[in-house]
This record gives C-alpha cells, sequence and structure tokens, in this order.
C-alpha cells in the first residue's frame, strides 16, 4: 500500500518555488504552470526547454540560498546536487505545505503525477516515484482508451445536468434522467461525430418545456 493518499487540489495562484533549472525542473514547472500557479524559478542556470518557458514564470539567475522558500505554497528542489536539496529540505520542511525533493522520495510528500486532461475529466497517473518510464505507458494506454470525444461529451453531460438539477423537481424523475443521461448511447454518438444522433439522444432525455 502506498504512504500517498490521491486527492484534487486547486492550485490557481498558488505560489510555487522550483530551485534548479535542467530537465526535471523543467517537467515539474510545465506541470505546475499548467495548472496556473505563480511559479518561481531560482537557478544559475537554464536548460534550452525551460529557456523557451521562463517568460511564463519569475526567475532569479543565482544560487539557492537559506530562506529562499519563504512564502511558498510548493517547493520543488530540483538542483543536480544531494546536498543542496537536503538544505532545501530543511529550510522548508517546517512552514511549506507540500515539498517535492526529487532525487529522494523518502523526503518528499507530494509528486507531481502524469494527467490526462479530456475537458473536465482528469486522470492523474503515478507511481510515485518508482518508474517513470512506466508511468509514461500507462498514461499511453489511457490515452487511447479515453480519447479526445471525452471533452465534448463530458460538457454536454455537465450542461444537461444543469438543466435537470434546475428544473426537475421530482426525486424519482431527477434520478431517472441522470441515469439515462449516462448511459453509453450518448458517448457512442460523440465517438462517431454523429451530431443528429447527439441532440436525438438529448431530447429524449431532457426537453425543456
Amino acid at each position: 500500500m502506498s504512504e500517498f493518499t490521491p486527492c484534487m487540489v486547486k492550485l490557481a495562484n498558488k505560489r510555487c518555488t522550483v530551485i534548479g533549472g535542467g530537465k526535471v525542473a523543467f517537467r515539474k514547472i510545465v506541470a505546475l504552470l499548467s495548472s496556473h500557479c505563480k511559479v518561481k524559478v531560482i537557478s544559475p542556470f537554464l536548460c534550452p526547454e525551460l529557456e523557451e518557458i521562463i517568460s511564463q514564470c519569475e526567475y532569479e539567475q543565482r544560487p539557492y540560498k537559506k530562506g529562499d522558500t519563504e512564502g511558498a505554497f510548493i517547493v520543488v528542489a530540483a538542483t543536480d546536487k544531494k546536498e543542496i536539496n537536503m538544505d532545501i529540505y530543511h529550510d522548508a520542511i517546517d512552514h511549506v505545505p507540500f515539498l517535492n525533493i526529487v532525487d529522494d522520495q523518502s523526503l518528499s510528500n507530494f509528486f507531481i503525477p502524469s494527467i490526462l486532461q479530456r475537458g473536465p475529466l482528469q486522470i492523474a497517473i503515478s507511481t510515485t516515484g518508482a518508474s517513470p518510464i512506466v508511468t509514461k505507458k500507462i498514461f499511453d494506454k489511457l490515452a487511447n482508451t479515453f480519447g479526445e470525444e471525452y471533452e465534448p461529451y463530458l460538457k454536454k453531460i455537465k450542461e444537461v445536468r444543469n438543466e435537470i438539477l434546475m428544473h426537475v423537481k421530482d426525486p424519482a424523475e431527477k434520478k431517472a434522467m441522470l441515469k439515462r443521461l449516462s448511459e453509453d448511447e450518448l458517448l457512442d454518438a460523440f465517438m462517431q461525430k454523429d451530431e443528429q444522433r447527439i441532440q436525438s439522444f438529448i431530447r429524449s432525455v431532457w426537453k425543456e418545456e
């Protein structure tokens, strides 16, 4: 059993400090930016990939110094020197809620998983640092299972569900409509990109008076 518990956390506008400028730091920063974090990067150098996106971050071109973790909601220690990552850990452990030490799983209290995004659908995949390669293989399998059609499909379900919740008062009728809405027939129509079939199915579930 893993010691980590999956959860969904709203990170928009949270302050995140990433110390390090290599490819590992780059991957962490991409994930944090996609969650709309306010990312600060501290490193004397940047890898080419990170140079291309650094304008989206606050950047201080210098080595880490004690106190750099103050005020951060997330700290990622991603330098190529274990002793510096340990210094960051000791600096942050008492006041940073989420801490990731990239070269020491035992000191980390969270991991940034790989996220398969299909509109409202999010599937997080993590091997908690055991094997990024296996994580990527699982990601690819899930990407083939949950195709791009899931984004418009789930958006439509949300739209119709909100209408049902707003207008249908009878609990039994509401439950029956929502159950019908989740049937595979609608998903199949989206997979076939059959707009006429989609609209016909929606009308069979909900037609506002």
